[in-house]
């Protein structure tokens, strides 16, 4: 993974999250987390989003 997170927002009442990562202006990664122990069912809302 390369680039630096440029936003992220947590959800599920702090059990999961998103994270973006980019690099001279493109994506390079997408992450979808959670701490339970099924997968995330939805994403987050984007005025969720703490954008950096």
């Amino acid at each position: 993974m390369s680039g630096r997170p440029v936003a992220e927002a947590q959800f599920d009442g702090g059990y999961g999250g998103l994270m973006l990562f980019v690099d001279a202006g493109y994506i390079t990664w997408l992450e979808i987390y959670t701490f339970r122990d099924e997968p995330a069912a939805e994403w987050p809302p984007p005025e969720t989003l703490d954008v950096r």
